[in-house]
């Protein structure tokens, strides 16, 4: 199964979603530990969309979880 998942509740378009899921896949795969729920919240900050957009993403999992 799915360590978390984080997805829209709402429809959108790649143009909007596209960033948000780039600026994730930086913050997880930066070097060292990562904490996920913070990786989600970073993510949300920088990338310059719509608030609207950011506020549909929903993330399922534990925020505490980490990685290496």
């Amino acid at each position: 199964g799915a360590l978390a998942v984080f997805a829209a509740s709402a429809i959108g378009y790649a143009s909007e979603h596209g960033p948000l899921a780039e600026a994730l896949y930086k913050e997880i795969f930066k070097e060292g530990e990562t904490i996920l729920g913070d990786a989600v919240t970073e993510a949300k900050k920088v990338t310059g969309i719509s608030e609207d957009v950011v506020q549909t993403f929903i993330f399922f999992g534990d925020p505490a979880t980490r990685l290496k």
